[in-house]
């Protein structure tokens, strides 16, 4: 755990009253005239946290002095050279939301500040020295309870003034640091808009997964209300393309604009987060505090070792597994935490992940049945688009079995990219054709055919179960083309 060093600097001298004149020129005249400092020094410390999120310190410091509230006022900014002598300060955007959000934020330096008690009418000076990660707080030793209370408003920001609660986070790497991580906003998903609708799974698979991780963190709130600890593991499981990773993008939607709005936390894990093994322990550190907490970790067979025993497997591997179990169920107090792991080779995952209270719940994903792949192709496919005589979902759902919902939603994709190269269009819609449908399946083919280096002998006719893209990936390109129509029927329609 990152310690952040809140030092107390004890002067033995009178306070300075507000109204002296001081002088900021180098720091040591600036101490000198704020604080009377006779430079008789005591220090101290105490553990936090605030280093394990992105400038969260520095952010703290800021909202703590400029809130009228506390009763604080800033006298002056400064920061000093090497030499001790004044020089600008440096401000930087601090990102506040999944939205991309900036507030400007002072994150080297000192602030000099006076605090009004209202109940005894007395003013204290204070000096804070904000860095990153790291608070350094000066105060005159007649006024160490003055300091003790500037500290305690700092602890409030790891949990319940944290700008990270509530909100989808990921791990980052720190500046000058290629080894540490922090925990930050996860980027570009502020419009991430996905719903249980665009989930096309049987009805009872979808109500149970609903049940197992929306439903759960739901439910949770309230058991947290009632201090009632609660904590679960499931792991989702099947083919690629199946919507494994999209259940993730319509948690995401539901935190940021849904149900789970300023209810729940959410913290994406994939392996690129995984650089040091210490980052379960952050992880779940977060978790706790920011709870109720969804973890959602990707293609957790790349973090197991399967069968240990057997000698198989890395040292590396190995010690992150370790590292995570204690944080599902192990050393680090896990509750009000959801652990959501997906995986398209469950035999990879080490059994141990997939033990009762760990990963306990397994749900499949399967490919999509006759009558599913019917739903994906109404669900999608008449979006902005009208279908030819020649078309319907019988036909089309006969032509792709074998195939994930990734692979139907691309092909969807694609014949409306070959209905625009014809310009081939019904008013404001785009007029999907018979030769469009075929077209599109013929290219998806080519592409796994070149993924699968050139075999062709998967299900469907020559499509490899391995899509080229995921269930997200599809989802996400259909809407671009979605715009790309839109901008051109608009074009259109001005001409």
């Amino acid at each position: 755990m990152k310690k952040i060093f809140l030092i107390f600097i004890l002067i033995f001298s009178p306070l300075v009253h507000a109204g002296s004149n001081y002088d900021f020129s180098t720091i040591d005249a600036a101490f000198r005239t704020f604080l009377n400092d006779d430079l008789s020094l005591a220090s101290g410390d105490i553990e936090g946290t605030l280093g394990d999120y992105w400038y969260l310190s520095a952010y703290a410091a800021n909202d703590i002095v400029n809130t009228p509230s506390n009763n604080y006022k800033v006298i002056h900014v400064c920061n000093y050279d090497y030499r001790g002598n004044e020089i600008p300060v440096a401000y930087t955007s601090f990102v506040v939301n999944n939205n991309g959000d900036t507030r400007q934020l002072f994150v080297s330096g000192y602030y000099f500040i006076t605090h009004f008690d209202p109940d005894t009418g007395a003013t204290q000076n204070l000096i804070v020295n904000v860095g990153r990660d790291q608070l350094v707080l000066y105060a005159e030793n007649v006024h160490q309870d003055e300091g003790n209370r500037y500290l305690e408003a700092v602890r409030t920001y790891e949990v319940d003034k944290n700008p990270y609660r509530y909100s989808v986070l990921e791990t980052k790497q720190y500046p000058s640091y290629p080894y540490r991580q922090v925990m930050h906003f996860m980027e570009n998903i502020g419009s991430v808009t996905s719903s249980w609708d665009d989930m096309i799974l049987d009805s009872k698979l979808k109500q149970l997964s609903y049940d197992q991780t929306e439903g759960f963190l739901t439910r949770d709130v309230l058991y947290k209300q009632v201090g009632i600890n609660m904590k679960k593991g499931i792991l989702l499981a099947g083919p690629p393309g199946t919507g494994k990773s999209f259940l993730g993008d319509v948690m995401i939607s539901s935190i940021l604009h849904g149900n789970l709005k300023g209810q729940a936390t959410m913290v994406i894990v994939t392996a690129r987060h995984l650089q040091d093994n210490s980052n379960f322990r952050l992880i779940y550190s977060a978790a706790r505090k920011l709870s109720p907490t969804a973890i959602f970790m990707e293609d957790i067979d790349l973090l197991g070792v399967k069968n240990r025993s057997s000698g198989q497997g890395d040292f590396q591997a190995e010690t992150r597994l370790n590292e995570m179990l204690n944080g599902i169920d192990g050393l680090i107090d896990a509750n009000h935490t959801l652990t959501v792991g997906t995986t398209n080779r469950i035999d990879f995952v080490d059994d141990a992940l997939t033990r009762s209270q760990r990963l306990g719940e397994h749900i499949w994903f399967g490919l999509p049945s006759f009558e599913e792949r019917r739903l994906f192709f109404n669900h999608f496919g008449n979006k902005m688009a009208t279908w030819g005589s020649d078309v319907n979902d019988i036909w089309l759902s006969g032509l792709t079995e074998g195939m994930s919902g990734a692979d139907i939603i691309e092909i969807i994709r694609l014949a409306k990219k070959e209905a625009l190269l014809a310009n081939s269009w019904d008013g404001e819609n785009l007029l999907l054709t018979q030769e469009h449908f075929l077209t599109a399946i013929d290219l998806l083919k080519r592409d796994h055919s070149a993924d699968d280096g050139g075999s062709g002998n998967g299900p469907g006719g020559g499509i490899n179960r391995k899509p080229v893209i995921s269930y997200t990936q599809a989802v996400a390109r259909l809407i671009h083309i979605n715009k790309l129509q839109r901008q051109m029927s608009l074009q259109s329609i001005k001409r």
